[in-house]
């Protein structure tokens, strides 16, 4: 007797050993993410977003840094993200933007994890653009934190921020309490035979709540590997140093609790 495959349920590859065993919903007891952002021209970043997205705002890029700590659904342990991202826009119509029903919230172009398991879990249900990279502990002192990511012992960025200074409690008191946060993605799985078999942006969900911030100064330095070096990612970051950087943004690093529901994962239809 073959397989039988209950629609009711959600599965991930391998299917025919039973439905997907990712939580609902997810925990991360101990996320610490290291920011840098910087202003760019609006040119030089739209023409890394697909059409159904428009720049946000100013072009402010960010380039982050996660330590993920506490994870449930991989027994406690933790991974390391570092992300290239920009805040953006999805109309939900093709006509005038529309305040009430328009999606707005950062937009990564590409996600090196240390951990391939969440790299597969993020690009196939919620259209991350996820791929694997090597990503030491962040480097963290009284007044200073960095972070590098790199491919096959090759280092293909760092991110560094430095004169950090406590966030005022006053402040921080105001992020203590869960806040939901919206970000948004792009499902695209290739079709064997040329062009697409799913191809659609994504919202995503997730809630936080800050237990300790600074504030300071960052700098992003990307490297120059070549093809043989990142065979995965030379390519990238070729193309992420097309970005002029014109100002530095203040640069953060946070301490918080994530909550990240996957049962909230939406579909997003393009205005035809």
């Amino acid at each position: 007797m073959a397989f039988e495959f209950d629609p009711t349920q959600r599965y991930d590859m391998p299917v025919v050993f039973g439905p997907s065993l990712l939580p609902e919903v997810t925990v991360m007891e101990d996320l610490r993410n290291i920011a840098v952002p910087f202003l760019t021209e609006r040119a030089a970043i739209e023409r890394f977003l697909p059409s159904f997205f428009e720049v946000e705002g100013e072009p402010v890029v960010t380039v982050s840094s996660s330590h993920n700590g506490g994870v449930d659904w991989l027994g406690g342990r933790q991974y390391n993200v570092v992300r290239v991202q920009v805040g953006v826009r999805f109309r939900s119509s093709s006509g005038d933007r529309d305040p009430d029903h328009d999606v707005v919230g950062p937009y990564s172009l590409v996600i090196w994890e240390s951990d391939p398991k969440p790299v597969i879990a993020g690009r196939e249900l919620q259209g991350y653009a996820k791929i694997v990279g090597e990503i030491p502990d962040h480097e963290r002192s009284e007044g200073s934190a960095a972070f590098e990511v790199g491919e096959y012992g090759t280092r293909l960025l760092r991110g560094e921020a430095h004169g950090l200074e406590p966030l005022d409690p006053a402040v921080l008191s105001k992020l203590g309490d869960e806040r939901e946060q919206v970000a948004l993605g792009w499902k695209y799985i290739p079709n064997p035979e040329g062009g697409a078999d799913v191809d659609y942006p994504t919202k995503l969900l997730s809630s936080v709540s800050v237990s300790a911030a600074w504030t300071g100064e960052g700098t992003v330095s990307f490297d120059s590997p070549n093809w043989q070096q990142a065979p995965g990612s030379a390519h990238i970051i070729d193309a992420l140093k097309t970005l002029p950087v014109l100002e530095y943004r203040t640069a953060t690093v946070v301490h918080s609790r994530v909550t990240l529901p996957r049962n909230a994962v939406i579909r997003l239809d393009p205005p035809t």
